[in-house]
């Protein structure tokens, strides 16, 4: 997929993480429980995607991709086993916690996604410029060659 392509898909669901937060506000129960089955699909077919397009990558970059994602699937697998435990809870106070603990780990998610929004940004420009420099060390050799 090309970048371009990348960054529309990334754009369109910027815009779906929008509107959940906006039906979160809403308390539009039967919005969010709908976009939350939407995401859990979303999320296994993005993951296969990942898999695949790690499986092509290098032998290092491939590595470090999978301890990336695999330490990071643990967690939010850990993080929706515990809200789903804690979602049986009767009292307010406790539904109050479930609630902050939830927002807490959205807003870390957030917060990770825009660095790697970053990260991704200056992988594209770095990624641009090993380009050029190719293109010029080619040039160069031709012209001595």
């Amino acid at each position: 997929m090309a970048l371009s392509d990348q960054l529309t898909d990334l754009a369109q669901r910027t815009k779906k993480l929008e509107d959940a937060v906006t039906a979160a506000h809403e308390a539009n129960k039967a919005k969010l429980e709908e976009r939350r089955q939407e995401l859990k699909a979303s999320q296994e077919a993005r993951s296969k995607a990942l898999a695949a397009k790690v499986a092509d990558a290098k032998a290092e970059t491939r590595s470090w991709w999978l301890d990336t994602t695999a330490k990071f699937e643990q967690r939010r697998a850990e993080l929706e086993a515990k809200h789903e435990q804690h979602m049986n809870e009767r009292s307010v106070e406790a539904a109050e916690r479930v609630a902050e603990q939830d927002e807490d780990n959205a807003s870390m998610m957030i917060a990770m996604a825009a660095f790697l929004i970053d990260s991704a940004t200056k992988a594209v420009v770095e990624a641009g410029i090993a380009r050029e420099r190719a293109s010029e060390l080619k040039k160069e050799h031709l012209t001595v060659a």
